[in-house]
């Protein structure tokens, strides 16, 4: 059975919402981050050809496939060093912006939210239209194993009766080969506000609480990656604009929210993890080349 839920996580700074109004968007568990997301414990630049960098993924046993945002070509990599290991013309070139990994498919989205199957068994590609469009600007793709189902993370206009602040992830069921009609989960401004004031002061937050506070519309939270934590279930989105981190928990409440780095990820469009937890971003080069980053496990206790 399918489990589709409907969340809302929110932040918008004119209404000031209260943290009691959104409480049950958010996740009262205690939350570890358990990467040092300030210090990887590797980082590899890329070749010229991923300069522009837009998605990621990983395979195992040590393996991670990735694309740029313009041609349509599957690069392999060596999940130990991001060393080229084959790549492949899976379409024409076009705006592609995610990727995920099946069992027996790689799955690539362009940017209107068309998707593509490339099968690990023929090498061949099947193309799958989909509702979304090109004002819905999809960025983010990954597989959910739990549901068999794709998630599609749209970084523009969440859909019909969704206002401006709202971001939205759509489901694509693997079974029927169809996009689901209604969002899984939405993403809307005002819950990330009320977490943020939910918790105690400290530079974190007030960092946090003064960078959206500044932003206009633009540099609100619009999902550029996303993926699922091979051991919890959350779901791990990134914004690039802001260089955002939001976990959700599996059923889409608020566990954690941070900013990334930008001198260390100044462009973050793709995040992955391996079977055993560990952490990769991808970020587009800026003044030099793109890059992934690796982030190892670390003990929570």
């Amino acid at each position: 059975m399918h489990f589709y839920t409907l969340p809302i996580i929110c932040l918008l700074w004119a209404c000031h919402p209260t943290t009691s109004q959104w409480r049950h968007h958010i996740d009262d568990h205690p939350f570890t981050m358990p990467y040092q997301l300030d210090q990887p414990d590797a980082q590899w630049s890329l070749p010229e050809a991923l300069h522009e960098i837009s998605a990621l993924t990983w395979t195992p046993p040590d393996t991670l496939w990735t694309l740029n945002d313009e041609q349509g070509i599957l690069f392999c990599l060596s999940a130990n060093d991001a060393q080229v290991l084959d790549t492949i013309h899976f379409y024409h070139d076009g705006d592609y912006e995610g990727i995920a990994c099946t069992d027996t498919s790689i799955w690539i989205t362009k940017s209107n939210g068309t998707l593509f199957e490339w099968q690990f068994a023929n090498r061949h590609t099947k193309k799958h239209p989909t509702a979304l469009n090109k004002s819905n600007d999809v960025e983010g793709l990954t597989y959910d194993p739990t549901h068999h189902r794709l998630l599609l993370a749209c970084k523009e206009r969440a859909g019909e009766g969704f206002d401006e602040f709202q971001r939205a992830i759509y489901a694509f069921d693997l079974l029927k080969k169809q996009l689901l009609p209604q969002p899984a989960y939405l993403i809307d401004q005002r819950a990330i506000n009320a977490y943020l004031h939910q918790q105690a002061p400290s530079p974190w937050r007030d960092m946090l609480i003064d960078a959206f506070a500044k932003t206009n519309d633009a540099l609100r939270f619009r999902p550029s990656a996303l993926t699922i934590h091979p051991t919890t279930g959350d779901l791990w989105v990134i914004s690039s604009p802001g260089k955002l981190l939001l976990v959700l928990s599996p059923d889409g409440k608020i566990r954690y929210i941070d900013r990334l780095d930008k001198k260390l990820l100044p462009q973050p469009e793709g995040i992955t993890f391996s079977d055993d937890g560990t952490l990769f971003i991808a970020s587009e080069g800026r003044h030099g080349p793109g890059k992934i980053c690796r982030f190892n496990l670390q003990s929570t206790h």
